[in-house]
């Protein structure tokens, strides 16, 4: 009797222990489910932002290789348009200049493309390269790219031109470093990426001095 009336006395905590038991597994059950969510979600997250990054580099690729083509456009038609040229110190040149600190009217050296000159036409009105006449208008840098570079180099004896180049450069933005590799990769031949200056270097015509 006695031990019959200790029964429920004693079942009674492996009861509670019982219907504890399910509550406690499925709370960690739900515990590492909410874990596992929260990692999917990182992960998710870092995969759309890489597969935009991605998109946005190949995006830009396009952009820039677009713009070499317009460039390389606007200036051999330059050159053809008006073959005269310019002289310059003691070359003349059809291709396009620089704008020159007066009194002289044109330029060598490096400076911003969107300023170039076609030192051919004797109307000054039509030197400005980028008026847009000939349908071509200068192509803006991707966000991030320090504006488009044109350089024009003299050398040998006798002095002539002997490079036409066109130059970009990252600044800032992260994709560039894969940008302008991808766009130089294109046409090594002609084109060049330069790690440590983060630049690309476009040659659109080359006369080398004899050696």
């Amino acid at each position: 009797m006695n031990t019959a009336l200790r029964l429920p006395g004693l079942l009674a905590p492996r009861t509670a222990l019982r219907g504890q038991a399910p509550r406690g597994f499925i709370l960690a059950y739900v515990m590492y489910a909410l874990a596992l969510l929260s990692v999917v979600s990182v992960a998710t997250a870092l995969m759309r932002n890489a597969n935009d990054l991605s998109g946005q580099t190949a995006e830009q690729v396009e952009q820039v290789d677009s713009a070499i083509d317009t460039l390389t456009m606007a200036v051999l038609l330059c050159a053809t348009e008006a073959p005269v040229g310019a002289t310059v110190g003691n070359v003349t040149t059809a291709f396009p200049l620089l704008p020159g600190a007066a009194p002289a009217p044109f330029a060598t050296g490096t400076g911003n493309a969107d300023t170039l000159l076609c030192p051919g036409h004797a109307d000054a009105s039509r030197r400005p390269m980028w008026t847009g006449r000939d349908g071509l208008f200068f192509p803006r840098p991707p966000v991030g790219f320090a504006p488009w570079q044109y350089a024009i180099a003299i050398g040998c004896v006798p002095e002539r031109v002997t490079a036409v180049r066109v130059l970009l450069q990252g600044a800032g933005a992260s994709t560039a470093p894969a940008v302008l590799r991808r766009v130089a990769a294109r046409a090594p031949d002609q084109r060049a990426f330069d790690a440590d200056t983060n630049t690309l270097t476009v040659t659109l015509a080359s006369d080398p001095c004899p050696p």
